[in-house]
């Protein structure tokens, strides 16, 4: 069954955008600080009363697990996986600092293909392509710009940078001859993210990411009589995070 990205990532927008709208009453009336001497509002992030809120300062670790899908010449090979990873972050008020490392493992829609030959209106298959799964794992650091909506809700936007460290073989069989090609790569990478961060404790939060990945980079299979690129590394993905804040 092939799986659908956009279905997916529409379930964890409107997900989301209900526990806000849910979240922005109770937060009204719970979070407010009251004024301080100088008749200045206190800050939600600072006040009392035990409800939960997004810190705005500290470390937090994150455990990040959603589904990613090949885009450009990979999409018409690949399917849409699901991808995991951990991340470290520190926030200094409103920037936040993160470094971490995620890995994929696409499976191939068509993992063996025939070689055929036209002659004379004639179509004729002389062999076959294999192609095994797209592998990769992800090191980046990264930057975002983060700003509160409620005292226990934010919103970022930033972008990583790294590398994506990538195996895969292919094999040709032509009916006489049987060659297999590997392919390692180290694939530079941009990242451009956008997310919104839920408090659930002063620890313990949860976040809906999206992530549009650029690779900067591409080779080629080492085959003979056959030009056959790999792919620079593209992908569009929707994460759910969980925070810990220490």
């Amino acid at each position: 069954m092939r799986f659908k990205f956009k279905p997916l990532f529409y379930f964890f927008v409107i997900s989301v955008l209900s526990l806000l709208i849910i979240s922005l009453p109770s937060q009204a009336q719970v979070r407010s600080g009251g004024m301080n001497a100088d008749g200045n509002l206190l800050g939600g992030s600072t006040s009392g009363g035990g409800t939960a809120y997004i810190p705005t300062e500290g470390w937090s670790v994150a455990l990040n697990g959603g589904y990613e899908s090949p885009m450009a010449n990979l999409k018409e090979t690949y399917k849409a996986v699901p991808t995991a990873g951990i991340m470290l972050s520190k926030k200094m008020n409103h920037l936040i600092l993160s470094g971490g490392i995620d890995y994929r493992e696409y499976v191939p829609k068509e993992a063996v293909s025939p070689i055929e030959l036209e002659y004379l209106g004639q179509t004729t298959t002389i062999g076959t392509i294999t192609i095994s799964n797209f592998r990769g794992v992800g090191a980046y650091v990264g930057a975002a710009y983060e700003t509160l909506i409620t005292p226990a809700s934010s919103f970022y936007l930033g972008i990583n940078g790294g590398y994506i460290f990538t195996l895969n073989t292919l094999i040709v069989d032509d009916g006489t001859d049987i060659q297999s090609s590997s392919v390692k790569t180290n694939i530079p990478l941009l990242t451009p993210k956008i997310g919104l961060n839920f408090a659930v404790t002063n620890r313990i939060g949860i976040g809906l990411e999206g992530r549009y990945t650029l690779g900067l980079a591409k080779g080629y299979y080492n085959v003979t009589m056959l030009d056959i690129p790999t792919q620079s590394f593209k992908s569009v993905a929707a994460n759910l995070i969980l925070h810990y804040n220490f």
